[in-house]
């Protein structure tokens, strides 16, 4: 079997074929979700890490 090239031929059966379907979705959701949740994260942060800039020190007072 020196040939890398070789095909391989797989017979699946319908039912086979919608537990593959249903498993990627359901991967597919999963993964969305964790991107979801860290890009919420980030932006999260960033939102506050802004807000700080703009507020400046909390320790000042008006009228120093």
């Amino acid at each position: 079997m020196s040939d890398k090239n070789q095909r391989v031929s797989v017979t699946l059966s319908r039912e086979m074929l919608e537990q593959i379907r249903q498993l990627a979705e359901a991967e597919h959701r999963t993964l969305s979700s964790q991107i979801a949740y860290e890009l919420s994260k980030v932006l999260a942060e960033r939102t506050l890490r802004e807000s700080d800039v703009e507020a400046g020190p909390a320790d000042e007072t008006p009228g120093k």
